[in-house]
């Protein structure tokens, strides 16, 4: 059967990457690094050239590729959170020494993004009354992280 995974684009600090994510994650690792054998043009014999890793049940890879591709907001993690404190320590984790986006969003250091949402939010977003879920929109369209005790009020006229 086929396997799936995600690969992301470094430059060549891949493993470092691959080390914190694992390390914010139950249940998560480095699972393989691949080191490149000779004769590739931006890796050095013996330097990583692919880490593959999972975030508890996903799986990802992060090939060492060089300068001439860069992580942007094309390509994002969502990590939808149970709690309103767990979205908050995730929040706070990804965006020290990175930056707080609209929405939700956080660039981590290695310049990846993330949005960071309590399922609460999506639960407003799926509301059977459009106007709820267009006011939990409103309302988190005023925000950078996401409160999903402010959303429920705006949404719900509480």
């Amino acid at each position: 059967m086929a396997k799936i995974s995600t690969c992301l684009w470094f430059g060549s600090n891949g493993r470092e990457a691959a080390e914190y994510y694992a390390s914010l994650f139950d249940d998560s690792e480095i699972t393989q690094v691949m080191v490149d054998p000779g004769g590739n043009l931006h890796t050095t014999e013996g330097e990583d050239l692919v880490v593959h890793f999972r975030l508890q049940d996903q799986e990802f890879q992060i090939i060492n590729g060089g300068p001439m591709f860069t992580l942007d907001e094309a390509v994002s993690i969502v990590l939808e959170c149970e709690t309103q404190e767990e979205a908050d320590r995730y929040y706070t984790e990804l965006s020290r020494e990175g930056s707080e986006q609209p929405c939700g969003w956080v660039r981590d250091k290695f310049g990846l993004s993330w949005q960071i949402v309590p399922a609460e939010v999506n639960r407003l977003y799926l509301h059977p009354d459009r106007a709820v879920a267009r006011r939990a929109v409103e309302a988190m369209l005023t925000m950078t992280r996401l409160d999903s005790v402010a959303m429920r009020r705006a949404a719900l006229g509480e």
